[in-house]
């Protein structure tokens, strides 16, 4: 089924790819919290694309299974903040001289109607500052150990479920 896919994945698109790419890119990056420390940021982004004019970069991101008009809001808006993540982390790379132009969920596998989906998202500055507070919410509670008391809300959790 994989082979199946993927070599009518390379139909549809070998001819349209560009060759100046970076695939499997590790970025990381120190990104300060409000309360002045110093985080550590890492991802994985499956490819990157480079423009004709070097200025600016395409980031794209395989996914395998259902297409995005198949998700659900839910998961929809993870992908989304999936994205949000790769422009955070790369927004200060290369000393701050990379434009991202635009960024891609692709995926392999064709949806119901038989067609494969591309599925981009422009990411705002009030994306951004929303993820920025996200993750300050999330060190706050990490480090006052506040997470601990707000679980996973699932009936079965063992890790909420164990004695403090």
């Amino acid at each position: 089924r994989g082979e199946k896919t993927l070599e009518e994945y390379y139909d549809e698109y070998a001819s349209v790819w560009t060759h100046k790419v970076k695939t499997e890119f590790n970025p990381k990056r120190n990104f300060e919290l409000d309360n002045k420390e110093i985080l550590k940021l890492n991802g994985f982004v499956d490819k990157i694309e480079y423009t004709n004019d070097d200025s600016s970069i395409n980031i794209v991101d395989y996914k395998t299974g259902r297409s995005f008009s198949e998700k659900t809001k839910e998961e929809k808006t993870e992908y989304e903040r999936q994205i949000v993540f790769y422009h955070l982390l790369l927004e200060d790379y290369d000393d701050g001289n990379l434009f991202i132009n635009k960024s891609t969920l692709d995926f392999v596998e064709k949806n119901k109607k038989g067609v494969f989906e591309q599925y981009s998202f422009d990411v705002t500055k009030e994306h951004l500052n929303k993820l920025r507070e996200e993750i300050n919410l999330c060190a706050d509670e990490v480090l006052s150990m506040e997470f601990l008391k707000k679980g996973c809300n699932k009936k079965d959790c063992e890790w909420c479920n164990m004695p403090r």
